[in-house]
């Protein structure tokens, strides 16, 4: 998900540059290493069309989108549109979480192959993080929510706490939502846009 319009931060989120990659390239490479089927699918905002298109990656479909005001289940409603019918989970990734580790990413992969039909959450120190799994399962579900519907994909997992399966993993990048030069001020990093 890279289609929001950044207001916090003052500069597109997804193309600001950590140790000379962008949020994306990290995201992208970090998820081709860990298991993910690709291609991914990566929402852009149409007014960043040019910054996408100067990255390198090659192996994800492209969906703009021209309607940021309709928040961020939208996006997910313009990714589910070409999803394969293999699929068995989405994976829902957010551009401004550039430190989640490969590992991560690896470990959410091979617990959702051991219980296909649960949604996974990492957690650190009992926290929920980013990125889940949601399952072939609530596929319909999700799309059925209205997109300006208050916490979006939350509410499946305020429905179905049955289906839910927390992960801990030892990674605080899964709580680190840059979305502000405050939050990237916190991390200890230098981030350039």
């Amino acid at each position: 998900m890279a289609a929001g319009e950044s207001k916090r931060m003052g500069a597109p989120k997804p193309y600001m540059k950590l140790e000379g990659r962008t949020f994306l390239e990290i995201i992208a490479s970090r998820l081709e290493n860990s298991g993910v089927y690709f291609p991914g699918i990566i929402v852009f905002n149409e007014q960043h069309r040019s910054l996408i298109q100067s990255l390198a990656l090659p192996q994800f479909d492209l969906i703009s989108n021209e309607k940021q005001d309709l928040g961020q289940l939208y996006s997910l409603h313009l990714a589910m549109r070409i999803i394969p019918q293999e699929i068995t989970g989405i994976l829902l990734c957010l551009a401004d979480h550039p430190l989640i580790k490969e590992d991560t990413y690896r470990r959410i992969v091979e617990m959702h192959l051991l219980f296909p039909p649960k949604v996974i959450i990492p957690t650190y120190e009992d926290r929920p993080g980013h990125p889940a799994i949601f399952p072939r399962v609530f596929f319909r579900e999700i799309q059925d929510l209205a997109p300006a519907k208050p916490e979006g994909v939350k509410n499946i997992l305020f429905d179905h706490p049955e289906a839910v399966i927390d992960l801990p993993v030892q990674d605080p990048g899964i709580l680190m939502n840059l979305d502000s030069p405050e939050d990237i001020s916190k991390t200890g990093y230098e981030f350039k846009t």
